[in-house]
C-alpha cells in the first residue's frame, strides 16, 4: 500500500477552516451536520483575507448571528457550516488553480468578466452561484478563457 503524503480536497477544506487536528479525521459531512466552531469563521476570514463582514455576507449569516454564537459558544447551524464549507472549498480550488493562497485571495475579491463583473466572492452565498465560480476557475484551468 501506497503513502500518499498529499491532502485531499476534504482535509485542505478542513485545515482552511482551522479545525484541530483531532477533528480533522472526521468527514467533512460530520464536521458540517455537528455543526462548525466559531473559530472556522474566525480563521476563515483570517485565512481568506476577508473583513469579517464580507464573510458574513458571503455565507449569508448574519454579523449578529456570528457574535452571538461566539458568546453563547454555540457552533453554527448545519446550513450555516455548510455555507462556510462552501466558502474554504472556493478557496481550496482557486488556490489549486491560481497556484497560491495570496493568488486565490485576490483573484475571489476582483470583479470577473467571464462573471459578468462580479467578484467570485460574492456568487459564494448561494450553490448555484458558487458552481459559476468552480466552472469559471475550471476554464482557467484548462485554458480557456473565452
Amino acid at each position: 500500500m501506497w503513502y500518499n503524503p498529499v491532502m485531499t480536497g476534504a482535509q485542505r477544506v478542513v485545515r482552511i477552516l482551522g479545525l484541530p487536528e483531532r477533528q480533522r479525521q472526521k468527514s467533512l459531512v460530520d464536521l458540517v451536520r455537528g455543526g462548525l466552531p466559531v473559530s472556522a469563521f474566525e480563521h476563515l476570514a483570517s485565512y481568506t483575507q476577508l473583513t469579517r463582514e464580507l464573510l458574513a455576507d458571503a455565507a449569508a449569516i448574519p454579523l449578529r448571528t456570528v457574535q452571538r454564537r461566539k458568546a453563547s459558544k454555540q457552533r453554527f447551524q448545519p446550513d450555516e457550516s455548510d455555507r462556510l464549507t462552501r466558502i474554504a472549498r472556493l478557496y481550496d480550488h482557486a488556490e489549486t488553480v491560481l497556484g497560491s493562497r495570496e493568488n486565490a485571495a485576490t483573484w475571489m475579491q476582483a470583479p470577473n468578466w467571464v462573471l459578468d463583473g462580479t467578484r467570485p466572492i460574492a456568487l459564494a452565498d448561494t450553490e448555484v452561484g458558487a458552481r459559476e465560480v468552480e466552472d469559471a476557475l475550471g476554464r482557467i484551468d484548462d485554458g480557456i478563457f473565452a
